[in-house]
């Protein structure tokens, strides 16, 4: 049932509890606007509870997380909260600006490592490809190739940061907002630049940009990318899933990135951001700084 049969149903249950009292044309206008109000407030409610618990997997790192920590660490739990629950949002929003995230980054020498390994992995790095993906260890490779330093720390739930452990044969260490990409959004920010329209997204991005999505909004980052350059308005065809041209208006936009691993314009048949709009996922634009008022 959706809202409005909900109100109709409401409405006709109090016309019969009243009878004649409540005949006007006006009167049942106004309960049927009384009662719509409540029935989204009470939508909306429900919704934001149900956005902090419907990702299974998360919920239970959560959990086990507090069962084992009486006084935990107000940073890990916001980390590992989504990024709409209350307590994340409050978090971040007060949290002074993090070094890494309040650095300049230079556009220039961000972008020529970008294009140099988007469809390579530099030997210098880790690959994180076979441990969920490779797309934040790849942004956290331009923005230090951009000149932004690390934000060291003893803990991989805080900070910003990557380095080699052992000597003889040395392996990687890494904070999660290095090479994850839900904690890299939240560590560097989107300032609020989030829409579900891709229209809007594609029409607010710059070169330089580091962009992300949740796919299926269950409130959880999936994936970063980063904008080499920007285009033209345009209609552009794509292929859907069922193997039908068909075509969208947007402005493209060409993307550098891993897991997948490409350098491509989004109209190209490589590229495929622009698919992802289904009314359930969420664009972002991560690290501006500032709002771009979508």
């Amino acid at each position: 049932m959706d809202v409005e049969q909900a109100v109709e149903e409401m409405v006709l249950a109090a016309q019969n509890t009243v009878g004649s009292s409540l005949q006007s044309t006006s009167q049942i206008k106004k309960l049927k606007e009384d009662t719509l109000e409540k029935l989204l407030a009470e939508k909306a409610e429900f919704d934001r509870f149900l956005d902090i618990y419907e990702n299974k997997a998360q919920n239970e790192e959560i959990k086990a997380y507090l069962e084992s920590n009486p006084n935990p660490d107000p940073e890990v739990l916001a980390y590992m909260l989504p990024y709409t629950a209350p307590f994340s949002v409050s978090y971040f929003e007060n949290a002074a600006p993090s070094a890494a995230a309040a650095q300049t980054f230079n556009i220039t020498d961000g972008t020529a490592y970008a294009v140099k390994w988007a469809t390579k992995k530099n030997p210098a790095y880790p690959d994180y490809a076979v441990q969920g993906g490779d797309c934040a260890n790849f942004a956290s490779q331009i923005l230090v190739a951009g000149g932004i330093k690390m934000h060291m720390s003893g803990s991989v739930n805080s900070g910003w940061w990557l380095k080699k452990i052992g000597t003889a044969n040395p392996g990687y260490s890494c904070s999660n907002s290095w090479c994850r990409a839900d904690s890299f959004v939240k560590f560097m920010g989107t300032s609020g630049n989030m829409t579900t329209n891709f229209k809007s997204f594609s029409a607010k991005l710059k070169a330089g940009d580091f962009i992300s999505y949740d796919q299926a909004g269950d409130k959880d980052w999936d994936h970063v990318g980063y904008v080499t350059a920007t285009g033209n308005y345009g209609t552009y065809d794509y292929i859907d899933s069922a193997g039908v041209t068909r075509s969208k208006s947007y402005t493209t936009f060409c993307v550098a990135q891993h897991s997948k691993d490409y350098y491509a314009w989004v109209h190209s048949r490589t590229n495929g951001w622009e698919l992802l709009e289904s009314g359930n996922n969420l664009y972002a634009i991560v690290r501006r700084g500032y709002s771009v008022n979508f």
